[in-house]
């Protein structure tokens, strides 16, 4: 028996405005997840601030974080993303520390996890990360946005705010049976689409765009003041020939609320990310039912795999900039580092 091992890799240094900041982490391993603690300290001061943006959450203040291979990226999310993410394959709301608007000085933490392995998969030696080369570097490495720190957390209004202390503590969970090989190799990244005024007469299209079998979708609704959830109102998700989820569009909260039974339970309620009033910033759609890999989806089963969405820029105070993020949770079988599978997908 080999145990994974929980290995911490320590705080990621020189964390600065718009610039990526990196720290190694253990290559020729099997690496199954990764996890970043996030903190800051916020002080309001003078006034309230006027509302939150981001939920108040350290992860706001993030614009990407990852993974690289041999400086290729693998696994790219904002911080909110990544935090939606952990919530949403966790079996229970993960526990947050984050900004309200009233005059004091906040310690904000939460814990973003990168899962190569699904909680509900049916075997974790099934999607490891594997580098293609043992001997190439692995980085995890994280972004803080260029803008102004304070309008990531808040409206600011009449106070004033100071973002200070902000940290990205890194641990690696793996195992050292490299000779075990997977039978596919994860990623994951994001398809941004800008929404720049609701579609005349129909609705607007996502195309998802990929050659990889998929174990998971995440619909994310955005705009530059933050996460919002009134860019769709109502969405479908099919191809030429088959529909997963339609034919017609179904309403947002409807289709949010259903895939809670799916994906982490409450994300959507007053502990998870969904307190108002982002109550529906995300739809999740879990292709790796059961843990089976049998079930992920096949993009070679139909052509023009799409979204349809009915949706409007943000209504939400101070936005000039819509958008629908989709993020893609993805699996490939490559030579050298995964084994024949004997199921069909």
């Amino acid at each position: 028996m080999n145990p994974t091992r929980h290995e911490f890799r320590g705080a990621v240094a020189n964390i600065l405005a718009g610039q990526r900041a990196r720290i190694d982490l253990v290559n020729g391993v099997r690496t199954f997840k990764i996890w970043a603690t996030l903190r800051a300290t916020v002080q309001v001061s003078v006034a309230p601030a006027t509302n939150l943006r981001n939920m108040g959450s350290v992860a706001g203040l993030f614009t990407e974080l990852g993974v690289l291979e041999n400086g290729q990226e693998v696994w790219n999310t904002s911080g909110m993303e990544g935090r939606y993410l952990a919530e949403m394959v966790a079996p229970q709301p993960l526990t947050s520390s984050r900004a309200g608007v009233a005059i004091a000085t906040y310690a904000l933490e939460e814990t973003v996890c990168i899962p190569f392995v699904l909680p509900w998969a049916a075997s974790p030696e099934e999607t490891p990360y594997l580098e293609a080369n043992p001997s190439q570097k692995l980085e995890f490495f994280i972004t803080l946005s260029a803008a102004v720190l304070s309008g990531a957390l808040f409206t600011i209004g009449g106070a004033t705010v100071a973002v200070t202390a902000i940290s990205c503590e890194i641990t690696q969970e793996y195992d050292t049976n490299r000779d075990r090989r997977a039978l596919f190799i994860p990623t994951a990244r994001i398809s941004p689409l800008q929404i720049t005024a609701a579609a005349p007469g129909g609705d607007t299209e996502l195309s998802l765009r990929t050659s990889k079998y998929v174990r998971a979708l995440v619909l994310f609704q955005n705009s530059d003041v933050g996460v919002v959830n009134d860019v769709v109102n109502r969405a479908a998700f099919r191809g030429d020939r088959r529909v997963i989820v339609g034919p017609e569009t179904h309403p947002w909260r409807t289709l949010v609320a259903q895939n809670e039974f799916n994906f982490g339970g409450r994300v959507t309620g007053a502990s998870g990310f969904g307190t108002a009033p982002t109550g529906s910033m995300a739809w999740p759609r879990n292709f790796q039912e059961g843990g089976r890999l049998s079930n992920i989806l096949n993009p070679g089963f139909d052509t023009n795999w799409r979204y349809l969405l009915n949706a409007q820029v943000t209504a939400a105070a101070g936005a000039t900039r819509s958008e629908v993020r989709l993020l893609i949770l993805e699996l490939e079988e490559k030579a050298g580092l995964t084994k024949a599978r004997n199921f069909s997908i």
